[in-house]
Formats: structure tokens, C-alpha cells, sequence
């Protein structure tokens, strides 16, 4: 061991001497100020967006599915939308160095006293600079605007997972199935008896685990569900197995009480790009499968 560690020195150095200028230019793109928009297009001071907001809600979909769910479930359009968060993401598996990407911000005002609806449709949850800095970003605008203290606001983070990435001894029979995570302020509901907490040594990275560390440090209670799901090779029965999903996370107490939209109502998701991802995801993210999908 110590004949590796004398020489990662002296190899990291090596490895920068072979710095390219892509890669700086790659680094440089990373590393740009997130620009944000308001409903009417127009650059905006994400805090000053929420100064007029009551907000005592954040809910996070990360993903295709959840976005998808969020959606669906809380009616969400551009009517309701409030602001759109750009950035760059490693293009990790692309043609591309960086791939623009967006994330949309809607307020409902109804649902729960004011709940702001966080859409991150992006699947790959490639760890980069940006994350923690839309995560700072949106957060602490949203706390910085808000007349409360902190305890007065509840995050909650939805993201998924493959089940092939869930480690336990007792593994559950259901394809699908959702694990919680709660900071320190915050309890598992007693009578939420279809979520348990996230048995070791599972780990959840990504912007979820960012959301969560954020909460917990800022003292603001915050719940993370970790829904893992079951991947299809075929792309047929994907959107029927994406409704599957969404109706498991309906179920989820801490949402039930405020969805604005019954689960049959899930066909009525306009937008079909999104409804792709959903597909794409479930199958492993293999466009090579998307001949006949909705067949």
C-alpha cells in the first residue's frame, strides 16, 4: 500500500501535465453563472421571485419519473410556473463535452398553505459544481424570501432508483417499492406503514443527497423517498409500468392528502417528451428501444 501511496503524487501531476484545452473549456462552462428566467422570459433575481410567495412546502422530483409524477399530480403548467433555472451538466456518454439543461420552478398556492414544485427531469445524476450550486441557489432564495423561520418550511425530495441498486438481506417482493430518509428535526411518519427507512449500507449521491445535506445543515426538516423500481427491456408495457409507479408514490402520506389530481388521470401528461424520458428510464435509457412504445 505505501508503494502506491508515495507514487499518486507524483502520478496526479503527470495526469495534470496532460490537461488539454477542451478540458478547460469543458471546466469553464461548468463553472458559469446559472441563469434564471422568470414566467415572462426575462432574467430574474431568483429571491425576488419568492418575496411575494407564501411558501411553506418544497417539493423536489428529480428524475423523468418524478417529474412526470409532479406534474401530473399537482396539475403543473406554464401558468403556474415561475421561474427556469439553466446550467450545464457533464456530458459524460455524449458527442458533446456539456449538455444544457433546465430545471423548472411552479408555486402552487393552495397546496398546503403554498408549495413550491421543484422539476429536475435530468436522469443521470452525474456528481459536478452545478449541483450544490442549484442547490444553494434555489434554496436559499427560497429561505432568504420567506417570512417564517425555518421550521415554519418541509422539503420534500422524490428521486428514484433502479432496484438492482438496493443492498438488503430481506429484499422486498414488490418490483417497486419506497424507502425514506428524514433529517434529524423530522420523523417517519407513524401511520406512513408503506415506507420504511433506508436500510445500511445503501447510499443515495446525486442531487438528492445534495437537497437532503442542505436541509440538514440549514435546520430546515426535510424527507427524502427513495422509490426503487424494477427496469424493462421491454419499451410496450414501460408507460403502463411508469403509472404503476406513480400510483406506489401517491400513496406516500406525506403527499396523498395534497395531490390535486386522482391517479387516472396520468394519461393526461401533454408532454411528450417527458413521457419519452419516463419510457427511456424505466428501460435502462435505451433510445435504441423506443420503436413502438406506446403500442
Amino acid at each position: 500500500m505505501d508503494f502506491f501511496l508515495k507514487r499518486i503524487p507524483a502520478f496526479s501531476r503527470a495526469l495534470g501535465e496532460w490537461e488539454s484545452d477542451e478540458d478547460s473549456e469543458t471546466e469553464k462552462c461548468l463553472n458559469e453563472e446559472l441563469a434564471c428566467v422568470g414566467s415572462e422570459d426575462k432574467p430574474v433575481v431568483l429571491s425576488h421571485v419568492f418575496h411575494n410567495l407564501t411558501v411553506k412546502n418544497v417539493l423536489i422530483g428529480i428524475g423523468p419519473l418524478q417529474t412526470a409524477f409532479v406534474t401530473c399530480a399537482y396539475q403543473l403548467s406554464n401558468e403556474n410556473m415561475i421561474a427556469v433555472i439553466s446550467y450545464r451538466v457533464p456530458g459524460f456518454g455524449s458527442t458533446q463535452k456539456t449538455i444544457p439543461t433546465q430545471v423548472r420552478l411552479h408555486y402552487h398556492p393552495t397546496a398546503s398553505g403554498g408549495t413550491v414544485c421543484v422539476l429536475i427531469p435530468a436522469s443521470k445524476q452525474i456528481p459536478h459544481a452545478n449541483q450544490k450550486k442549484l442547490v444553494q441557489l434555489i434554496m436559499d432564495s427560497i429561505l432568504n424570501s420567506s417570512s417564517g423561520s425555518r421550521g415554519d418550511i418541509l422539503a420534500t425530495i422524490l428521486c428514484t432508483e433502479p432496484i438492482c441498486q438496493f443492498q438488503s438481506r430481506t429484499p422486498p417482493d414488490s418490483p417497486s417499492f419506497v424507502r425514506i430518509l428524514t433529517t434529524q428535526n423530522l420523523e417517519k411518519p407513524k401511520d406512513d406503514l408503506q415506507c420504511a427507512h433506508l436500510e445500511q449500507p445503501n447510499i443515495i449521491s446525486g442531487l438528492a443527497a445534495e437537497f437532503l445535506t442542505w436541509n440538514k445543515l440549514h435546520s430546515v426538516p426535510a424527507s427524502l423517498y427513495v422509490l426503487f423500481y424494477t427496469t424493462l427491456d421491454n419499451p410496450n408495457y414501460a408507460w403502463h409500468s411508469a403509472k404503476e409507479i406513480f400510483r406506489i408514490v401517491s400513496k406516500i402520506k406525506a403527499l396523498s392528502t395534497v395531490l390535486a389530481s386522482p391517479c387516472s388521470n396520468w394519461d393526461n401528461l401533454n408532454d411528450t417528451a417527458l413521457k419519452d424520458s419516463c419510457i427511456m428510464y424505466i428501460c435502462g435509457d435505451k433510445p435504441s428501444k423506443m420503436d413502438q412504445m406506446y403500442t
